[in-house]
C-alpha cells in the first residue's frame, strides 16, 4: 500500500475505536451473553449518537437485546430508544441490500460524549466515495476468533485490505471489492457484516461491509453499502422523516477496467 497522510491514518484510527462487537443478552442464565457474529459502528449524525450494524446478524435475537458498549473493549451498555431499517422499498431499490442497513438509536440520556472518543464523526470530510482501483480497509471482528466464555468476553478485530472493484452489476446500493492475503489464521470473514469500510485512497469512510467470502479464484470479495445511501436513511431517521423517495444514477463502465489485487 502507497505511504498515506497523518490524518487519514488519525482517521482511520478512530474508526476503529468506534467499532464494537456485536452481541446480544440472553435469557439464559448459564450464557448471559451471546451471538452470530457480527460488527456495529458508533458514529455521531449533527450531534446526536447512533450505531450502524447489518440487520442480519441479529439472525434469532431480539434487537432490544443489543449490547452496545461504551468503547471498544468497554464494560457500560448504552440504553437503546429504537432501531430502524428499510422496510418497504421501491423501484429499483426493491429486492436490494438496502433493507439490510440496521439502524441503531440510543436513549435519550446517551449522547455522543457517553462514548468519549470511541465514536466516529459522520461528517463531509470524513467521508469519501470510492472509485474503482481505491484501496479499501474494512475492519470488523472476525466471529471464528472471538469468544465469549464464562463470563470472558474476547473479541478479535482485523484490518482487512481490499481494492475497489466497482458497483455491483445487481444491486445499485452496493459496491464490490476484493482482496488477496498471505499467512491469514482465519478461513472465514463472518463477522465482519457492518464493520466500516475506509477508504485509505481518499482518506474517508466509504460504505458498511454487508456480506463477503472467498470466491472459486482464490481471491475474497466483500459487498458493502455504499456510504451515501447509509447516511441518506441515517438523515431521514435523524429528521423524523420515516418514508423518502431518492434516485440514484449508477454507471457500470468503469467495471471495463482490469482487476488488480494488492
Amino acid at each position: 500500500m502507497n505511504r498515506v497522510d497523518p490524518e487519514t491514518v488519525a482517521r482511520f484510527e478512530r474508526l476503529k475505536e468506534a467499532t464494537r462487537f456485536v452481541m446480544f443478552e440472553t435469557e439464559v442464565t448459564e450464557w448471559p451473553i451471546g451471538t452470530h457474529g457480527g460488527t456495529a459502528f458508533v458514529v455521531v449524525f449533527e450531534g446526536k449518537p447512533y450505531a450502524l450494524t447489518a440487520r442480519h446478524v441479529a439472525r434469532d435475537f431480539r434487537w432490544n437485546q443489543l449490547c452496545i458498549l461504551n468503547n471498544r473493549l468497554g464494560r457500560n451498555i448504552a440504553g437503546l430508544k429504537a432501531v430502524y431499517h428499510a422496510g418497504q422499498t421501491y423501484g429499483a431499490a426493491v429486492e436490494t441490500d438496502l433493507g439490510d442497513l440496521q439502524i441503531i438509536e440510543f436513549a435519550d440520556h446517551i449522547d455522543a460524549a457517553w462514548f468519549g472518543d470511541a465514536i466516529f464523526n459522520l461528517d463531509e470530510p470524513s467521508m469519501s466515495r470510492a472509485e474503482q482501483g481505491d484501496a479499501l480497509v474494512i475492519y470488523g471482528a472476525l466471529k471464528e476468533k472471538s469468544t465469549i466464555l464464562d463470563g470472558h468476553i474476547a473479541p478479535v478485530f482485523a484490518s482487512l485490505g481490499f481494492e475497489d472493484d466497482g458497483p455491483s452489476e445487481f444491486d445499485p446500493t452496493l459496491r464490490i471489492c476484493i482482496g488477496q492475503w498471505e499467512g491469514i489464521e482465519f478461513t472465514s470473514v463472518t463477522g465482519m457484516s457492518g464493520g466500516p469500510v475506509f477508504n485509505m485512497t481518499r482518506g474517508g469512510l466509504s460504505g458498511l461491509m454487508l456480506r463477503g467470502g472467498l470466491r472459486s479464484d482464490g481471491l475474497w470479495s466483500a459487498h458493502y453499502l455504499d456510504i451515501p445511501d447509509a447516511v441518506r436513511i441515517l438523515r431521514s431517521i435523524h429528521n423524523g422523516q420515516l418514508a423518502d423517495r431518492y434516485e440514484k444514477v449508477v454507471s457500470y463502465a468503469e467495471r471495463d477496467a482490469d482487476i488488480r489485487p494488492w
